[in-house]
């Protein structure tokens, strides 16, 4: 793609590593993948077509996106007045792209996540219930697992991926004790061992330990461990301007841009180019308001 002469030279060198180094021969890769798979009818070659028709579209999008941040006539304005207050264009470019995501998918991410956590309080609270109900009838033996975190402690086998599995299992018995075992022979490990029993003999039981599970899923609220998603999810408006303005705040700090009321307008330009919505005009107040700055504050 032919660069306008008006970039900077920052804005250059970031359009030349994105595009032309970039997106661009990724984009004729999976081209040239589609034209192969194309014309076979063979079930893996469909498989490929898919994904390559898949990659071919985001690599699009991608590619759109950075010509209208390099061509489109609003920015022109927009590279002016970054150079006239002194803002690296390339770290202003690399926030107003990354900004640039579906915010809408991480948004159902996070209510699904709220929703599993619900289930999991309400299916420990039953859980918790069940336990305790069970402590009621007179001579009946139950499972001890049903009651004694140590017992289940000294059954369950960690995850075959945890670190210090090999750990546990070595120190399991000096942690746990040898549960149902009458101690050990000579009197410091019989005094160890005892002690050990007093601890757990008043440890929580299992049905306490579900009851704060439950609290705790409860009260959970997710969010995104991107600052960036975060930020747009916490938009009061719920639209993709106000959630792009949000994450876009985010990221020209992390990429050591100030945002002060001057760059309010540069900020409004490019999220319509960015957003490329005819509907959708931004204003330096829109900025200001997503800022949630108070009125006048400029």
């Amino acid at each position: 793609m032919e660069l306008p002469d008006y970039l900077p030279e920052s804005a250059r060198r970031f359009f030349d590593s994105k595009l032309r180094d970039g997106f661009e021969q990724a984009l004729e890769l999976a081209r040239h993948r589609i034209r192969v798979h194309r014309p076979v009818a063979d079930s893996v070659d469909q498989r490929e077509l898919e994904c390559a028709a898949e990659l071919a579209a985001h690599l699009e999008r991608e590619v759109a996106l950075l010509t209208r941040l390099a061509r489109d006539a609003r920015m022109q304005g927009v590279y002016t007045h970054l150079l006239s207050e002194g803002v690296n264009a390339a770290d202003f470019l690399r926030a107003a792209w990354a900004a640039a995501r579906d915010y809408g998918e991480a948004s159902q991410e996070l209510r699904a996540a709220k929703r599993l956590a619900g289930e999991i309080a309400s299916l420990a609270d039953q859980l918790s219930s069940l336990l305790q109900q069970a402590n009621l009838p007179p001579g009946v033996l139950l499972p001890r697992e049903f009651f004694d975190v140590r017992a289940l402690l000294y059954r369950a086998t960690p995850a075959a991926h945890a670190r210090g599995r090999f750990a546990w299992g070595g120190s399991r018995l000096a942690l746990l004790g040898n549960v149902g075992a009458e101690g050990a022979g000579n009197t410091e490990q019989r005094a160890e061992w005892e002690h050990l029993e007093r601890l757990w003999r008043d440890a929580p039981e299992l049905s306490a330990l579900l009851t704060v599970l439950a609290g705790a899923a409860r009260q959970f609220t997710p969010a995104h461990q991107d600052n960036a998603v975060a930020a747009a999810d916490r938009s009061r408006k719920k639209n993709p301007r106000a959630a792009y303005l949000r994450a876009l705040f985010v990221l020209l700090s992390a990429n050591g841009v100030s945002v002060g009321c001057r760059l309010y307008q540069a900020i409004a330009d490019t999220t319509d180019v960015v957003l490329n919505d005819p509907d959708v005009s931004t204003s330096a107040d829109d900025v200001r308001k997503a800022m949630r700055l108070p009125e006048g504050s400029c």
